[in-house]
Order: structure tokens, then sequence, then C-alpha cells
């Protein structure tokens, strides 16, 4: 036969499985090892079992190291508890718990637990829970911004995106801001579980078709929620034009109508009292009124962008100036389109604005049109300004000086149609380059 003869009293601690017949010196923890990993504001758990192998019934006292601003408890029960009486050969198992604080940082924090019998001191046993912390992964707010083509408020496929626009993201620590890239997306990274808006703040000349403000329920870490803003690009109305006409005669303003999305528009005019306008298609896109330009119908005005003939639109408008207009005074002519987005209620509405000085009847006239080639542009674009001046009236207009200052965001330049060609000249057929240099005594001056 065999006789197995144990000590007295014998504790054995288990911690997660691990240690099982290892007995490990008193605040050192080689008794046992178990690591969980968690993040901050979470609680880790380890299961810890306390086996009798001694020939005697015992109770331990079971204690653990404190860790600044953390929690840890056995069962719920503060560091140090008494156990229970356990039988020689039996085993109890207790939760041991530590809470991470929310603002702990990653890396490995460990618990020595230690225990003690409470009948023979010399019976110790240690192990080790170790809690590794790990950085909490953000959710992400993707928003896309598009053109909805379709005026349905949905993104659909092949819907372009729209890039330049401003999105914002609320924070407890204030707001975050971006701008949507080429494919009119943005992607933002932000703490889990909290509830947001996001809002969109459409740029000059677009118009909504979603709400600007999006509530966002919390998000899990590592998740992402999706938020789309439907917009659509307004019409435009240009340009602005400065002319002299005579009294009791005509002043032919030449204006260009871009489609940004479809709809049905109208165009008026407000002028001084005893004015009277009409509105003509310029077929040619010359801007003069010549014999083939015809009046202007709803259906010159029913704007999309995709229908060749409707995505752009010159018209004319012809001012009839009474008689009895004071010579000398200056009139501002405001030229108003209004679009209804089809399918929808939005209505966008942009203006021009015309000034117009009266002459006297019998005199020479001077009219101006400036034009750009570009809406907007970007830093290292060049843009090309047109400036077109005529005489519609019955006298000559001679020493005429134009004065068109630059902004201070766009340089000249020069040499742009060969060396020393700075500005070209264009009457009729025949084109005369001049100077912009103002080291040139005759800069930009042509006889």
């Amino acid at each position: 036969g065999t006789i197995i003869i144990t000590r007295s009293y014998l504790v054995d601690a288990v911690i997660d499985g691990d240690g099982d017949g290892v007995y490990g010196t008193p605040g050192v923890g080689d008794g046992g090892f178990s690591a969980v990993s968690t993040t901050p504001g979470t609680r880790a758990t380890f299961s810890l079992e306390l086996q009798n192998e001694g020939s005697e019934p015992e109770s331990y006292t079971i204690s653990w190291n404190a860790i600044p601003g953390w929690n840890a408890a056995l069962d719920g029960n503060p560091s140090p508890y008494a156990t229970i009486v356990l039988p020689a050969g039996s085993s109890v198992t207790y939760a041991f718990d530590a809470d991470v604080p929310a603002g702990a940082a990653p890396g490995d924090y460990d618990f020595i637990i230690d225990v003690v019998s409470a009948i023979d001191p010399i019976n110790t046993e240690s192990v080790t829970a170790r809690v590794t912390v790990v950085p909490v992964p953000p959710s992400y707010i993707a928003i896309i911004v598009f053109d909805d083509t379709d005026h349905d408020g949905s993104y659909d496929p092949g819907e372009p995106g729209l890039a330049g626009v401003t999105v914002t993201v609320t924070d407890p620590g204030g707001d975050i801001i971006g701008t949507t890239g080429a494919a009119g997306t943005y992607v933002f990274d932000v703490d889990a579980g909290l509830l947001r808006d996001v809002i969109e703040t459409n740029p000059a000349g677009m118009y909504s078709l979603s709400p600007d403000t999006v509530s966002v329920p919390a998000v899990a870490a590592g998740d992402t929620a999706w938020v789309y803003f439907a917009d659509v690009m307004g019409p435009t109305l240009i340009p602005n034009n400065v002319t002299n006409a005579p009294a009791g005669g005509f002043a032919d303003l030449s204006h260009t109508i871009t489609a940004g999305t479809s709809g049905q528009a109208v165009i008026s005019a407000i002028l001084p009292a005893g004015w009277t306008e009409a509105f003509f298609r310029d077929n040619n896109g010359d801007g003069i009124l010549d014999p083939g330009d015809t009046p202007l119908v709803p259906a010159d005005l029913d704007l999309d962008p995709a229908v060749p003939g409707l995505d752009v639109v010159p018209v004319i408008l012809r001012i009839f100036i009474p008689p009895t207009a004071p010579v000398g005074s200056i009139e501002v002519i405001t030229i108003t389109l209004d679009q209804t987005f089809s399918g929808t209620a939005v209505t966008a509405s942009v203006s021009a604005f015309d000034q117009v000085t009266v002459i006297a009847a019998a005199s020479g006239l001077l009219q101006l049109v400036k034009e750009v080639d570009l809406i907007a542009a970007q830093p290292g674009d060049v843009i090309t300004y047109t400036i077109i001046f005529s005489n519609p009236g019955t006298e000559d207009v001679q020493e005429i000086e134009i004065i068109d200052p630059t902004p201070a965001e766009v340089d000249i330049e020069l040499n742009a149609f060969g060396p020393g060609q700075d500005v070209a000249w264009v009457n009729g057929a025949v084109t005369t380059y001049l100077t912009a240099d103002p080291a040139d005594a005759d800069e930009a001056m042509y006889d």
C-alpha cells in the first residue's frame, strides 16, 4: 500500500486556472499568474480558487496591494478579507474585480494577492492578477455631401460628391470642424459613447435638400455612423454691367444664366418709375440684340445642366428710358432669377445689379461689360478677365481711360500672350498687344 503524508496546514491559490500545485512567496505573486486586457472605464474580473490541501480545517486572510485611483474587491469585499473555514480537501472560488479608472493610462497594472492561514502564519500563498489597459478605439462619423441630382433627398449610386463643404461635429471639448474632399467625404475620429450633432454649412450658391443638422446616437468603439447631406448647386446670373444710355432710348444689358441643377426659373427686373423692360434670348451669344434673338419664354428657363441649351442661357435685358429721365442720373437695375428645383418646394434666388447713367439723346455712349472665365479659382490658377467696351451712341467718344484695379488676391500675369505682350486689345479682326508694366512709359496705351 501507499501512505501519503500531508502537512496539517497547506493552502494552494489558483488564479484563472493557473498555479495549481505551485506555492508562491508572499508579496511576490509567483504562485500563479493571470492577465486580462481591457480599456479605461471598464472592469477586469479574475477567478480565484482556494484549495485546502492540508489535513485540517482552516480559514484564511486574503489581501492585495492598492493602486491609486483603482477600486478592487473580492466578491465585493475590500482588502483584507477573511474566508470561511474550509474543510480539509475542499475548495472555494471567489471573483476578484478591478475597476479601471476612466483616465487610466495604457500599460500593465499588477495586483499581488496574498493568502495567509489564520491558524498557521507560515502557511501562505501568493498569486498575480495583471490588468493590461489598452487605449479605447475611437468611433467614427463618416459624412458624405453629394449633388442630389434627382432631388429625392437620398444618396444614390452615381450621384457625385461635393467638395469644399464645411461640416461640424459637436464635442464636449469643443466643436470639431472639417471640410469635405474631392469625393464629398470627411471622416471624424471621436470618442465612443456620446450623442452628437453633425452640422453642415453650405458654401455660397449651394442649397440643401436635407436637414443641415443631424443627431447621431452614441457610436460604439470601432464602429462607424454614416451621415448624408443632400445638396444642389443653385443657378448663377452674371455679370453686373455698367453702361450709359440716352433719355428716350434703349439700354441693352447682357447676362448669362448658368444652371446648377434642374428646375423652372423666372427672371424679373426692378426699374425706376416710367422705365420699361423686355427680356430676349441671345441666340448667338454675342451680347448684342440681333434680329435672330427671340423674346424670352418660360421654356428657355426650364434650366437643366444636363441639357444643352438649358445649361447655359444667354439673355439680353432691353430697357427703354423715358425722354423725361434726368440727364446725368444714375440708376441701379436689380435683375433677379428665381428657380424652383424640380420635384421640390426649394427655391433659389440670385441677382445681378446693372448701373445705367442717363445721358443726353445726341451723345456718344460708352457701354462697358466685364467678364471672367472662371466662377471660382484655386491658388495657382490663371484667370482671364475680358473687358468689352463699345459706343452705340450717335457721336464719337475719345480719350477713353479704363481703370480696372486688380484684387489683392491676384497678380497680373506678365507676358501672358508672349514676351512683352501682357494685354490683348481686340478690335474686329485685329489684335494688338499692350504692356502692363508700370515701368513702361506708355503702359497699356493704344492710339
